[in-house]
């Protein structure tokens, strides 16, 4: 709501984006291994320096994780990527879940939304209810990536089922700070 308002001040730091990985593995980690699954660190990604809100950024990739986790299958795998190229900083979060009906990538962004599968799709697991949760954390995400100055998108998996949601701002910083 602050972020809405306009009223939360970020508290922008130099790291690199190694830092920032590092910082979250270990709980990434650590959730997808209570659920059977692999949490992987793309190869290739290489220490980049940025200017960046560290604990804001943490909460949006543990939010991402989360939800990536919630919907991959044991033996499955939670991927994160982050790379900087002409001046963007990437962060990516892709899962081997389902994925999404086309019309639900933008909606799933928005605050009290929740994509309820249909009970033929619904996982055997219990546990592996995508449903859970009060339908704020890619409402906070989206939140997080426009106080950096920048966007969050979701798409399907091309090459099998899942889901990638990437979000993406200046390395050096929102504009004007």
């Amino acid at each position: 709501a602050k972020a809405e308002a306009g009223t939360f001040a970020l508290r922008l730091q130099s790291t690199t984006t190694t830092a920032v990985i590092d910082e979250l593995a270990e709980d990434a980690a650590a959730l997808c291994e209570d659920r059977g699954v692999r949490f992987v660190v793309a190869a290739g990604t290489a220490a980049e320096a940025v200017r960046c809100e560290p604990v804001l950024v943490r909460q949006l990739l543990l939010n991402l994780v989360s939800n990536a986790v919630r919907v991959s299958p044991p033996g499955g795998a939670v991927t994160l990527e982050s790379h900087v190229r002409e001046g963007q900083w990437t962060l990516g979060v892709t899962d081997d879940g389902p994925g999404l009906p086309p019309d639900q990538l933008e909606r799933i962004f928005e605050r009290f939304v929740r994509y309820e599968r249909p009970a033929s799709e619904a996982p055997a697991d219990a546990a592996q209810d995508s449903t859970s949760g009060h339908g704020l954390g890619l409402a906070i995400c989206r939140s997080i990536a426009e106080l950096h100055g920048g966007t969050i998108r979701a798409e399907n998996r091309r090459d099998r089922s899942g889901l990638c949601v990437e979000a993406r701002w200046p390395a050096d910083g929102p504009p004007g700070f």
